[in-house]
């Protein structure tokens, strides 16, 4: 009787220690692909929230511009008409400016600024969040 290739036991040790080591890269590579894909959703994500914070901080600048509007009628009053308390009152708030970030933060500590293919939007959130 023939022995066949399958009984040999150096066969089937071989060839269980291919398929182990097969499972285990397999395995490897789809908890690599799983990363990758949570980091472009997690990415994708942080720049919907991105361009929430810019519309906050759009609101903001608007809110501002009045504000100095506001304050050039107050000077023009001033001179026009004399000091008051109004007037007075009107120069003397403070308005600063506090910028919306935390979006871009949550980029930065999570890693997923890494995945951010287009270098000019690299650079543009970079020029806009460190000149705040």
């Amino acid at each position: 009787m023939k022995k066949s290739i399958l009984s040999n036991p150096a066969f089937r040790y071989i060839f269980e220690v291919f398929i182990i080591v097969f499972s285990v890269t397999v395995s490897f590579y789809i908890q690599n692909e799983l990363d990758e894909r949570d980091k472009m959703e997690l990415k994708n994500e942080s720049l919907k929230g991105v361009l929430i914070d810019l519309d906050k901080d759009k609101d903001f600048y608007n809110a501002a511009l009045e504000s100095i509007f506001y304050r050039l009628n107050s000077s023009d009053r001033l001179i026009e008409k004399g000091i008051d308390s109004g007037v007075l009152n009107s120069f003397l708030s403070y308005w600063g400016f506090v910028g919306h970030d935390a979006s871009i933060k949550s980029l930065i500590a999570t890693g997923a600024i890494e995945y951010i293919s287009d270098e000019n939007l690299l650079e543009e959130l970079t020029k806009y969040y460190e000149t705040q």
